[in-house]
């Protein structure tokens, strides 16, 4: 047993949930037969994994009705961000599933959850790992938002989510098993910026598989992260308190599907950790090299991984699933009453379904129903998924009933048990209307820079408001000079955070909504950043509660601004910051650092590491190196004061000869990003735009 810490009387910590994945109905089937609580699938166009099968609509209905008589809940992810004139199928699409029965939806898009919270109230809602929600702050501000759970990211610590489920007001999900996105979830565009195959919108191309070459780093794949296993940690993950385990792959077979849910589901009724054989048997079933639980435990050293001929080969030989056998033990309960009506009661325990007969006789010449004549007859329950675990007859003494009465009854009483009703909505969806347009705006320039002293004379004299990281609060005063949170805020920051603002009065930049209300609670105005994904006018209007200004996705289309009536900012210059890595690539997870770091996101290092940038200049703060892909494009890497990394675009955004085309789409702010640039190189680009130049190289992306 697990005992509860600080309590008089040790108690039992109750299991969490076992959430498995169902790219298809075999799948389905198979995460049931492994003894799965619950499992979560795609349906339609706006869901995570558009190369997964998903469901049709008649599929659904199905599926729903199955997982009802087995007692396991669905969960359907509605998690891609979408634009304005997707909203309404979404929405229409929401509401179906919720009168076909869904347990809850899994969503990203803060629009759509407004949209849903107005129109389909009753609908539960759960907040996809693509929101970033990884704090109290941030679970709180979901609460708000209409959520009951939070899936939180995979690069947390398990000392982390046991302080985030004893603090979170929601039901927290964490996963357990299955491959890893490199990137911090929802703060990733490299599929979008390399190939235009957005991961915010379902269509991830993956490049993070593919080779980089890094200076100093020998391993070739630095993106390619092995799968994640937390078989060997259950009894501590029990201990932590979360709501559910999830496992990962929606893309996978269903013979996977199968034998990773019924190793995780005789850990969790075990309550113990796997056995070496029970490890090595997941990872025949799939895996890219070792496993890892690194992120769970704080370590950063050996989580790369490539997947190998003999590993596809391996996992090419287990075949565990066929078909749904599992049966569901029922209690039946046979009463015959002379003079009344037969009745045949069968329960599953969350069913009780009822069938009534003809009147009971008495019978004289001793032919009165055995208890076991009885039992045999309603224990012939066929292809249907039950079977009789408990029976009891009360009989009056020469009762009588007929065989095929209670075949009848046993018939009656097993479709009532397999029924599934379809629930109403009482709210009326509205009408399809498009956006009006949002109309001119004068908008006003601001930067980001990743130190105060990268900061040139032009650029102050250029720029309205710049936004400098919080290490750097000293040099802000509020006005000109701002102050930029780091772009992620776990917990144990919270107070650090309120401590470095004590006296600082102005705006600052905030990168999620747990940041926005610390901003709020210290009475500080904040502008969100591109990280909150605001890809539709619903989203920026819900987000209007939170930041003053919202800085619309990169990936939305210019023709799409006059959309979004709400104050807004578009990037128009810099290189995109692509993915948020907790591990450190240039130091391979710490192998080669030399400056004693940590390997991955821990407390800001106590050196100042004095590092030259790529044009022979020294900010003085920050690890950089650059990762360069198979065609020669080089990808500017920075690594944080707290060991984490961001990589940016290998080509800036540039829009200085495109005042025209920018002009007619509304903005408050046009908003410029600077990386790896000099200050002479950071002087030369204020020029440009100050005078229109086009660009001196072809190396460039437009906004469209």
């Amino acid at each position: 047993s697990y005992p509860m810490e600080n309590t008089a009387e040790k108690t039992v910590k109750s299991l969490p949930e076992l959430l498995a994945p169902a790219g298809s109905f075999e799948a389905l089937e198979a995460a049931i037969e492994g003894g799965a609580d619950a499992v979560y699938f795609g349906a339609g166009d706006f869901n995570a994994r558009m190369r997964a099968k998903n469901f049709t609509a008649e599929e659904l209905r199905e599926a729903f009705k199955l997982c009802a008589t087995y007692g396991v809940k669905t969960y359907v992810t509605v998690n891609t961000r979408l634009r304005d004139k997707e909203l309404y199928d979404a929405l229409k699409l929401a509401e179906s599933l919720y009168i076909d029965g869904a347990s809850a939806v899994i969503a990203a898009d803060l629009g759509l959850v407004s949209l849903i919270r107005r129109y389909v109230p009753a609908l539960e809602l759960h907040a996809s790992t693509q929101l970033s929600g990884h704090s109290r702050l941030d679970a709180e501000a979901l609460k708000t938002l209409g959520f009951s759970r939070m899936v939180c990211p995979r690069e947390m610590s398990l000392e982390e989510i046991k302080e985030l489920v004893a603090s979170s007001p929601l039901e927290i999900e964490m996963f357990v098993h299955g491959a890893h996105c490199v990137s911090f979830s929802g703060q990733c565009m490299m599929s979008y910026a390399m190939g235009g195959r957005s991961g915010n919108r379902g269509m991830c191309a993956q490049p993070c598989r593919l080779r980089f070459d890094m200076p100093g780093v020998k391993n070739s794949y630095p993106l390619s992260l092995s799968d994640m296993c937390l078989a060997g940690m259950i009894t501590d993950i029990v201990d932590t308190g979360v709501s559910s385990l999830k496992i990962e792959g929606r893309q996978k077979s269903a013979d996977y599907v199968y034998g990773v849910t019924s190793v995780y589901r005789r850990l969790l009724d075990e309550r113990r950790n796997a056995t070496k054989e029970e490890t090595a048997y997941l990872a025949e079933l799939f895996n890219r090299g070792d496993f890892t639980s690194g992120y769970l435990r704080h370590s950063y050293r050996n989580m790369l991984g490539v997947r190998s001929g003999v590993e596809a080969d391996n996992s090419k030989k287990q075949t565990d699933f066929s078909t749904l056998r599992r049966k569901i033990p029922v209690c039946a309960r046979l009463e015959l009453k002379i003079g009344k009506n037969s009745v045949l009661t069968m329960s599953n325990g969350d069913k009780t379904a009822q069938a009534t007969g003809q009147i009971v006789t008495f019978n004289s010449e001793g032919k009165a129903m055995t208890e076991q004549a009885a039992l045999r007859n309603v224990s012939r329950l066929g292809s249907t998924p039950f079977v009789i675990g408990d029976f009891s007859l009360d009989a009056d003494e020469g009762a009588f009933c007929t065989l095929s009465e209670i075949n009848e009854l046993r018939r009656k009483a097993c479709e009532k048990l397999l029924s599934f009703e379809r629930r109403e909505n009482p709210v009326l969806l509205p009408s399809y209307v498009p956006k009006e347009s949002a109309g001119s705006k004068n908008p006003v320039y601001t930067a980001e820079f990743p130190s105060a002293a990268m900061i040139c004379d032009e650029a102050l004299s250029f720029f309205d408001r710049i936004y400098v990281p919080l290490t750097d609060v000293s040099k802000a005063d509020g006005k000109k000079i701002c102050v930029s949170l780091p772009p992620l805020m776990f917990d144990k920051d919270i107070s650090e955070y309120e401590k470095k603002l004590e006296g600082y009065s102005g705006e600052i930049m905030v990168h999620g909504l747990g940041q926005a209300l610390l901003a709020k609670k210290l009475g500080l105005e904040c502008a969100a950043s591109f990280r909150l994904n605001v890809f539709n006018s619903y989203t920026a209007k819900e987000l209007e509660g939170f930041a003053g200004c919202v800085c619309v996705s990169p990936e939305t289309p210019l023709g799409l601004l006059s959309d979004i009536p709400s104050e807004t900012s578009v990037i128009i210059y810099g290189k995109l910051p692509l993915m948020h890595t907790q591990r450190c690539m240039m130091s391979n997870g710490a192998e080669n650092c030399s400056y004693g770091g940590f390997g991955g996101r821990n407390r800001p290092c106590a050196k100042k590491r004095a590092v030259k940038t790529s044009s022979g200049t020294c900010d003085g703060t920050l690890c950089r190196t650059v990762m360069t892909d198979r065609k020669g494009a080089a990808f500017p890497v920075v690594g944080l004061e707290d060991c984490s990394n961001l990589i940016y675009n290998s080509v800036a955004i540039y829009m200085a000869d495109k005042k025209d085309a920018l002009s007619v789409y509304p903005a408050d702010r046009y908003h410029f990003i600077f990386s790896d640039e000099s200050k002479k190189e950071t002087a030369d680009i204020i020029r440009s735009y100050l005078l229109g130049k086009a660009p001196s190289s072809s190396e460039i992306r437009r906004l469209k």
